[in-house]
């Protein structure tokens, strides 16, 4: 007795153990009736148990099955099919038809018990080379080539009607001198989940939307486990970051949220994981940049690090392996390109849409030159064959050897994994295969696929993207950062207060957002931030008199806020008044009252309008304005001088011409003083002078 067909007798004396299965059998297992399926009739199928994926050139490949609802004299028949060897047979591989069969096995009987409701079955393919002993049994195959041969198994009637049909992949190992480059896969799991709209400040449930679905937590949960009972597996996260500080909030409160957040950090900073970088939110980057908003792209790149940083618990201004890598699931544009290079980003992860013509699953130069691509691909998570996770994975798997085995040099290419599609036992499937050394299948990081891959020989064409018009998004959307960045300047040591802000702005930039919506956000973040900034106010008008030339004048400023800001006050006002304190004076208003003392210097008396404005400290928001009227009743030095001045000068030529009236007076009357020397005067008559 062979060593195959001694193998076949202990499987079929165990009962077909799966285990005993796999070590290999030369000649199908017949049906063996079990009643733990479900009672009453339908569609029959054939869904399966275990299989082998890569097998030695002298190997067995075991399938191990279970059908359900095959009527009494049914029977399986198993088709091997000729190497794949262009797209073309991979395409047709993916049908029920595959290209170019090359064989038929003897068909496998199932139970005659038409009642039997399930039933496991399976068969084993011995192969072997040209040059090799043709092992004893039907299932004997002569396989000279490494590469991927599809197998179909069809379910049959008892009057040989076809009842179902699936196809899966025998993956035939290298032997001698044969040499396979293998496809470097980039294990990629993406945590994002769809964010809320909030405001802050607002009472629209703004706690109840930031919580996180338990069933997305609980999904996540699910990937997340998988990957820590395979710590050595290499693997990439994209995490969303607008998603993880909603995990990290919850995790304040919520245990079940705590513990996600911990696998979750436990994952991304474990040897030989990687953390992409990622906008705060999914973005279409290049409709904002074809509509004028390449600096939103530049906030979210920045907001993003920053929440990723202290959500998952990153060094503080680390550059971690992942970081120059986005996920993009838009078609990108050259300038977008651009734009993200400048910023760091030198490798995108980009799907099948987003270049002209169809290409082998390489490193793709972009236009630049600075810049490389990965596709993602081929559609293989939460796809395939439904209800038979264990199937789906194996089709996934052979379809991405196939792809490797023909393409010159290999291939790389990133595998992403959706928690909230991936049917868990495609996922440990694949996991396992993956976690394995492989001839065709290599398990990588992004950066490892971007190291080690194949590079393309030319740079490819990119998409022409639809970037759509966002109407008066745009205009919003930089309107509501001038007010945001004006409240900034006001806020003394609260960074949280504008950072609060900061969320729902993002938030509006979400792809996945309607626009209508988005622009709603932004009008409810526009008013909220305007009360905000009408907080402060002003007496409209006032009038103050001032005695001396050099004095202050008070003004009250009042803040309804409920911390200390910071203000600029300006003067303007004619010549006829002059600030010792040149240009703007900055002020800082704490409590609900604050006086404000304002030296003024007068040029002049009398009445001077004077016009305050009290800004923000960016001098972008006027705050409030106020119209004082300046009276001054002093008298300024040179005034006084000019008018002692004047004074004296009216005396003297009063004077002068009191005296020059008196001459002339006396010149045009002489008799006057004649009259006073008469003879007939008795006293002068008898003067002995005389």
């Amino acid at each position: 007795m062979t060593a195959r067909a001694s193998r076949l007798g202990a499987c079929v004396a165990a009962a077909l153990a799966v285990a005993s299965l796999l070590a290999g059998t030369s000649s199908p297992v017949g049906a063996s009736p079990t009643q733990d399926g479900p009672a009453g009739g339908g569609p029959a199928s054939v869904t399966v148990l275990s299989q082998d994926l890569e097998v030695d050139a002298d190997g067995d490949f075991s399938v191990f099955l279970q059908v359900d609802g095959a009527p009494a004299g049914s029977d399986l028949a198993v088709d091997i099919y000729e190497r794949i060897t262009s797209p073309a047979d991979l395409a047709a591989s993916t049908t029920t038809n595959p290209a170019g069969e090359a064989a038929v096995f003897p068909p496998i009987e199932l139970a005659a018990d038409g009642d039997t409701t399930t039933q496991t079955s399976g068969f084993a393919i011995s192969l072997f080379g040209p040059d090799d002993d043709r092992p004893e049994g039907a299932f004997s195959y002569e396989l000279g080539e490494a590469g991927v041969y599809p197998i179909r198994i069809r379910l049959r009637g008892s009057d040989d009607e076809l009842l179902t049909s699936i196809v899966t992949y025998l993956v035939r190992r290298p032997s001698g001198d044969d040499i396979v480059a293998p496809a470097q896969v980039a294990l990629l799991t993406t945590v994002h989940e769809n964010a809320p709209i909030a405001v802050p400040g607002s009472s629209d449930g703004t706690e109840e939307a930031a919580t996180i679905d338990p069933k997305w937590r609980a999904d996540l949960d699910l990937v997340l486990g998988a990957f820590a009972d395979r710590p050595a597996l290499p693997a990439s996260f994209v995490v969303t970051p607008e998603s993880a500080a909603r995990l990290a909030a919850d995790a304040d409160t919520d245990s079940d949220a705590a513990d996600t957040l911990a696998a979750l950090q436990a994952e991304v900073g474990r040897d030989g994981r990687e953390l992409t970088g990622a906008p705060y939110v999914d973005i279409d980057s290049t409709s904002l940049v074809a509509n004028g908003l390449k600096d939103e792209v530049i906030r979210q790149t920045d907001l993003g690090t920053r929440t990723l940083t202290s959500a998952l618990a990153l060094p503080e201004g680390s550059d971690w392996p992942g970081k120059d890598t986005w996920v993009v699931d838009q078609p990108i544009d050259d300038a977008t390109v651009n734009l993200l290079a400048d910023r760091g980003v030198s490798h995108l992860v980009l799907t099948s849409d987003a270049i002209v013509a169809d290409t082998a699953p390489t490193r793709l130069p972009l236009p630049g030159g600075r810049t490389e691509a990965l596709i993602a691909g081929p559609p293989g998570f939460g796809s395939g064959s439904s209800g038979d996770g264990l199937l789906a994975g194996y089709q996934l798997l052979g379809r991405l050897a196939a792809t490797a085995s023909i393409t010159p040099g290999g291939t790389a290419t990133a595998l992403r994994i959706d928690p909230e599609e991936i049917d868990p036992v495609q996922l440990t499937t694949v996991l396992d295969v993956l976690a394995q050394p492989g001839a065709y299948l290599r398990a990588t990081t992004l950066d490892g696929a971007f190291t080690n891959g194949p590079v393309a020989a030319a740079p490819v064409t990119l998409s022409v993207a639809d970037t759509g018009e966002l109407g008066t998004y745009p205009a919003l959307v930089n309107e509501t950062h001038q007010l945001l960045s004006s409240y900034a300047s006001m806020i003394i040591d609260r960074p949280d207060l504008v950072q609060a802000f900061e969320r729902p702005l993002a938030l509006s930039a979400a792809a996945e957002t309607d626009l209508g919506v988005r622009r709603r956000m932004l009008r409810r973040v526009q008013a909220e931030l305007d009360r905000r900034l009408g907080a402060i106010s002003a007496p409209a008008r006032e009038r103050v008199t001032l005695g001396a030339r050099d004095a202050q004048f008070p003004l009250a400023l009042t803040s309804t806020l409920a911390q200390p800001v910071k203000v600029v006050i300006t003067l303007e006002a004619s010549d006829r008044l002059a600030f010792p304190d040149e240009g703007p004076i900055e002020v800082t208003l704490s409590g609900e009252r604050t006086v404000v003392q304002i030296p003024v210097r007068t040029r002049a008396t009398g009445d001077t309008p004077l016009r305050i404005t009290v800004r923000t400290p960016d001098q972008r928001h006027i705050l409030a304005e106020s119209q004082y009227t300046v009276r001054s009743t002093a008298v300024s030095g040179v005034g006084l001088l000019l008018t002692i001045g004047a004074a004296s000068f009216l005396a003297i030529w009063w004077g002068r011409h009191w005296l020059n009236t008196r001459r002339r007076s006396r010149q045009t009357h002489p008799s006057r003083g004649a009259a006073r020397s008469s003879p007939t005067d008795p006293v002068e008559a008898d003067d002995p002078l005389r």
